[in-house]
C-alpha cells in the first residue's frame, strides 16, 4: 500500500468546494484551477490565495478563500498553513485570532522550520512578550528567514526584549535584504541592493498603491539591469491607473528599451501598440 502525497489526496467523492453559482461566473482559466482544487492540496492553496486577494481574475471572496486554505491544510500543505496563520496574526483580511494561529502551528509537523519560528515570534510580539519573540526570531534567522532577521533587527534597534544595539540591527537589516525580504520602512541605502530586490520592492509599493515609489524603484531596478522592470514600467504607462495617466510616449520608450534587450514581451507590446495606433499612426499592414 503506497502512501499518497499530501498534495494529491483524493477528495473526488466529496462535494465541490466552490459553489456552482460562483463557479459558473468564473473566467476560463480560473475554472481550470478550481476544478483541480477539488482534489489537490497545492491547487487548493493557489485558489484560496487568489480568492482572498482577488488576483488573476478571481473575484475577491475571503470566506471561500479560507475554505480552500482549510482544505489545503487538511491535505498537509505547509505553505497554506503558514499563509493562513499569517492572516490570522495580522488580522487584516480575516479577523485576528492569535490563539487559532497558535493551535494550527502546534499541529504542524515541521516544528523546526524557519517559517514556524517566525510566526511564533510574531505571536509573542503581538502579546508584548519581547523576550520570547526575540528568541524565536533568532531561531528563524538561523534558518535563513529574511523576515525573522528583519524583526530581530527591529528588536535590537528599539531595545525590546534584548539590549539595544544599533550595529546589530543594521547588520540584520542588510542580511534580511540579501535574503530577499522586502523592507518597506527602513532608511537603508537601497542603491546597494541588486536588481531583483529593487524590482520586487517596486512590486510591493504597487500593491499598496504607492505608485510614485513603484515607478522610482522600477527605474532603480532598470539601472541595475532588470528586464522585468523595463517591461512592467512600460505596461504601467500603457494601461495607466487612477493615479498614473496613460502615457503612450513613455510606454513606447520602455518597450523599445526592452526590445533592445531582446525581451519578447516588449516586442509584442510594441507591435500591439503600433497595430492599435497607440502613440503611432495606425499601420495594420506593416
Amino acid at each position: 500500500n503506497s502512501k499518497k502525497s499530501p498534495s494529491t489526496i483524493s477528495s473526488k467523492s466529496q462535494n465541490h468546494i466552490c459553489p456552482m453559482k460562483i463557479f459558473t461566473k468564473l473566467a476560463g482559466k480560473c475554472k481550470f484551477f478550481v476544478k483541480r482544487a477539488d482534489y489537490n492540496g497545492n491547487f487548493q492553496f493557489i485558489v484560496g490565495q487568489n480568492f482572498i486577494n482577488g488576483d488573476y481574475q478571481f473575484p475577491k471572496n475571503i470566506n471561500l478563500g479560507v475554505k480552500y486554505l482549510t482544505h489545503s491544510i487538511a491535505n498537509g500543505n505547509s505553505k497554506a498553513l503558514y499563509y493562513y496563520c499569517r492572516l490570522l496574526i495580522d488580522g487584516k483580511s480575516v479577523k485576528q485570532n492569535i490563539e487559532k494561529a497558535l493551535e494550527l502551528l502546534d499541529k504542524n509537523e515541521d516544528q523546526d522550520s524557519s517559517s514556524n519560528y517566525l510566526l511564533r515570534g510574531l505571536i509573542f510580539l503581538q502579546k508584548g512578550d519581547y523576550i520570547n519573540a526575540a528568541s524565536h526570531f533568532f531561531k528563524g534567522s538561523k534558518g535563513g528567514n529574511g523576515e525573522a532577521m528583519y524583526q530581530l533587527g527591529k528588536l535590537y534597534k528599539n531595545g525590546l526584549g534584548i539590549p539595544k544595539n544599533q550595529s546589530k540591527a543594521k547588520n540584520l537589516f542588510q542580511l534580511a535584504k540579501k535574503a530577499n525580504f522586502i523592507i518597506m520602512d527602513d532608511n537603508e541605502n537601497d542603491d546597494e541592493m541588486g536588481a531583483n530586490y529593487l524590482y520586487r520592492k517596486a512590486i510591493e509599493y504597487g500593491k499598496i498603491s504607492n505608485f510614485s515609489q513603484e515607478i522610482s524603484y522600477f527605474k532603480k531596478a532598470i539601472d541595475k539591469g532588470s528586464i522585468d522592470a523595463i517591461y512592467d514600467l512600460g505596461c504601467l504607462y500603457l494601461n495607466g491607473n487612477h493615479s498614473i495617466p496613460i502615457n503612450f510616449k513613455k510606454a513606447k520608450k520602455y518597450f523599445k528599451l526592452g526590445m533592445e534587450n531582446n525581451d519578447n514581451r516588449s516586442f509584442f507590446k510594441y507591435a500591439t501598440m503600433q497595430y492599435n495606433g497607440q502613440g503611432f499612426k495606425v499601420n495594420k499592414l506593416h
